[in-house]
């Protein structure tokens, strides 16, 4: 077994009609049935997502765990495989390959002497397993390299292998979220050893994962205190900063670690922290100098350094924002080369292949190395119970507040904003611009102004944010340059003013009766009694655009489709400022094809400041059908999004997202923030 590999052993998976004839709970048949379908179609990650949720519904569940581990094994995931081993082992401690599995699983996170200690139990449970062979064998290998990691550690050598053991396992409760134990072991540590770094560096991450930022910081400036040059503490004080929003000292912690040498590339870890560094502050030209240092040393260096699959990829971030999208692309595939489940360098490079408005244009972490887990967790459920409100007004109050509160409760989450924003990938920059939509602080509405002007991200979030900004008043009216499809270009926008408030009503008592009645026979498709309470209508006031608009509504119902189109140009010709019909016509004509003139009828409503809710609904419908008539699915989208935040109730939203196939953005970012 190679050093730095799981086992690739796979538990035996059940035939899924023997789920239907077990005594299951319901809900535990019905998930692994569909776990089932969802790998034997070749969709780990859904089904791994069905499973998670079975687990955290029915833990210490046995063939919940097995399937768990399968998708997990598939997946190449050596956390996840860690993490379900130990739970499976605490049901079936006698599952020998479970065992062997674990074993590997820490080897592929790169904890040896966990590894050693799992092989020698797994020896001495089961000694005459088929394997024990191959198991003896790789102790031999790991045996050398595991004494050469802990005898720089100035203690006994029973307490050596004790205390690197330890500082394995709080590097894994950082992974596993279990902040607490890892702690406690952090600790332990430190009073056996008081000027043990590696247990502060760790202790330091902790307390970030808690959100205990000053301790951290503290913490961190107590390992430099005892070694000014440790590459691990500057790199989580220039991250600790970040988050705190200490910019100049986030700056200035990543230019003291870029000083420290590894010239005698003997410190691998060094080039590893520096481009870590410079990467949480967006200084790519420093990533870039590390990175061809590191090259310049040869093949010697490479194939030793650590975390080499996540120095390439941070060397892929900085190539392709400083417009080397060649070397990018060599430099992802050689992270996938040595690490071919290294999903952030994968996604990565397939957002290469999209067209150039579409692309994120590359981000070097994970949200969670940016927002902590239980703030990531709070905000979905706030989110969740907001959006559970009945009436659009109270859901758009509920959201506000529930926004308002996690960034009460979360400070942080104020100065990532704008760093998902320029360096996320579009679930946190859509995550981070329903923040802004719905909190509406002048921090943030600043963080989509610069975004909405740069050229991060995709056409339509930074269309979407400029909308955002306008409506905030910090973008002036009229055209701007924006970077679109790939070259600068200038636009105009549709930031406006959304009001729920009730029309003035214009009509006297008795024909607004009569207009009542009108569109509640048209909402149940009466369309010649509808037709008839219009005509008595007209009668008393045959100049209101408004009736003759629903008359058009009316024949529309009664299928008498050309009567209603030469009434609809009629009142646009009389009417030429009455919006409904200047809409319906142009959603018309681009049905029809007739893109020029659709573009033409809606082009003056584009500097409009303020609409009413049913106003902008029938503007947003109609920039909905000309995208979709050139041809634009990604400018339909943005515009059902924009009109599912201004009119979540929108009656037209479920008909334009089944022709889209596309869930809401609320939806999409609840979701993505459960499945973390």
């Amino acid at each position: 077994m190679p050093k730095g590999r799981r086992s690739d052993y796979s538990h035996q998976r059940k035939q899924p009609e023997l789920y239907s004839d077990r005594m299951l709970p319901r809900y535990v048949r019905e998930g692994l049935l569909k776990a089932n379908h969802l790998t034997s179609k070749k969709e780990p990650v859904e089904a791994r997502a069905v499973l998670e949720d079975l687990n955290r519904q029915y833990p210490k569940r046995e063939d919940v765990l097995i399937e768990l581990l399968n998708v997990n094994i598939a997946l190449n995931d050596s956390l996840a495989i860690a993490t379900a081993c130990e739970q499976l082992l605490q049901v079936t401690p006698n599952h020998p390959e479970a065992h062997l599995t674990l074993a590997g699983s820490y080897l592929g996170l790169m904890h040896p002497m966990l590894a050693l200690r799992q092989f020698r139990h797994f020896l001495k449970s089961f000694p005459t397993h088929p394997r024990a062979a191959e198991v003896r064998n790789t102790i031999t290998e790991l045996e050398p390299q595991v004494i050469t990691q802990i005898e720089d550690l100035s203690v006994n050598k029973a307490q050596r292998t004790e205390l690197a053991e330890k500082l394995e396992r709080t590097q894994l409760c950082l992974s596993q979220g279990k902040n607490i134990e890892g702690r406690r072991l952090c600790e332990e540590l430190i009073r056996v050893k008081p000027d043990l770094v590696q247990a502060y560096n760790n202790l330091s991450l902790l307390y970030l994962a808690d959100g205990l930022f000053t301790k951290a910081i503290a913490t961190a400036q107590q390992v430099l205190s005892m070694d000014a040059n440790n590459v691990h503490a500057l790199s989580n004080l220039t991250r600790l900063y970040v988050m705190t929003g200490a910019t100049a000292e986030a700056h200035a912690m990543a230019a003291r670690l870029h000083t420290i040498s590894d010239d005698d590339g003997n410190n691998t870890h060094v080039p590893v922290k520096q481009v870590e560094a410079h990467s949480f502050v967006g200084d790519d030209q420093s990533v870039l100098d590390v990175l061809n240092r590191v090259e310049n040393h040869g093949d010697a260096l490479m194939r030793v350094l650590p975390s080499a699959h996540f120095f390439w990829h941070l060397g892929a971030v900085a190539a392709l924002r400083l417009g080397d999208k060649k070397r990018a692309k060599a430099l992802w595939q050689r992270a996938l080369a040595v690490s071919p489940g290294f999903q952030l360098a994968q996604q990565n490079l397939d957002d290469l292949s999209r067209p150039v408005g579409e692309q994120q244009g590359a981000w070097p972490f994970p949200l969670l190395y940016w927002v902590r887990r239980q703030v990531i967790d709070d905000l979905a459920t706030a989110i969740q119970v907001a959006t559970k409100k009945q009436s659009t007004a109270s859901e758009e109050i509920a959201l506000g507040t529930a926004i308002d509160n996690v960034l009460a409760k979360y400070p942080e989450v104020q100065t990532l904003v704008p760093i998902l924003l320029e360096r996320g990938n579009l679930h946190d920059r859509e995550t981070a611009l329903m923040i802004i939509r719905y909190s509406k602080a002048p921090a943030l509405l600043a963080a989509a102004h610069d975004f909405a002007l740069s050229r991060n991200g995709p056409d339509k979030l930074r269309m979407e944010a400029a909308t955002f900004a306008r409506a905030g008043g910090i973008l002036p009216p009229g055209p701007i340059r924006m970077w679109s499809a790939g070259e600068w270009r200038e636009l105009q926008l549709t930031g406006v003013e959304i009001s729920p408030e009730p029309i003035e009503n214009l009509h006297t008592p008795h024909v607004q009766k009569l207009y009542s009645q009108a569109r509640d026979a048209i909402r149940a498709n009466r369309g010649e009694q509808a037709e008839r309470i219009l005509k008595e209508a007209l009668a008393l006031e045959p100049d209101a655009p408004d009736l003759l608009n629903n008359l058009c509504k009316a024949y529309e119902v009664q299928g008498r489709t050309e009567e209603a189109y030469s009434l609809l140009h009629e009142i646009h010709r009389r009417f030429p400022d009455y919006l409904f019909a200047r809409t319906a016509l142009a959603s018309l004509k681009a049905r029809e094809g007739y893109v020029a003139e659709a573009r033409e009828l809606l082009a003056p409503l584009l500097s409009r400041s303020k609409f009413h809710t049913s106003e902008y609904s029938a503007f947003a419908v109609a920039n909905f059908e000309l995208a979709m008539a050139q041809g634009e699915t990604n400018g339909a989208k943005s515009w059902l999004d924009i009109l599912e935040r201004a009119y979540p109730e929108d009656a037209n939203l479920p008909h334009l997202r089944r022709r889209l196939q596309t869930p809401g953005m609320i939806g999409r970012v609840t979701r993505r923030l459960k499945g973390f």
